[in-house]
């Protein structure tokens, strides 16, 4: 499974926002959500083009962050896959 982040997602990318987030208050931290998913073995990509828009720079991301890639990587991956999900 692979996640690309995109448009408001890369927010939840920038190191400090998931750490303090939970789904619902007293509930888990999104940062946790993000862990289990790379635990299972999730591959996380943000999208370049979208930093500037929330003046987020690509050195300030979380650790679990695989990559910094661009709209055509976007564009090959989807055309890579059995199946594709968004939201």
């Amino acid at each position: 499974v692979k996640i690309f982040c995109t448009m408001e997602a890369v927010r939840l990318m920038q190191a400090g926002v998931a750490e303090n987030l939970s789904a619902m208050a007293g509930g888990k931290r999104i940062i946790d959500f993000i862990r289990d998913a790379k635990n299972a073995g999730v591959e996380i990509q943000v999208c370049r083009p979208a930093l500037p828009g929330y003046e987020i720079e690509a050195d300030n991301l979380i650790d679990e962050v695989d990559a910094v890639a661009s709209a055509g990587d976007l564009a090959d991956l989807i055309l890579s896959v059995d199946r594709l999900l968004f939201f």
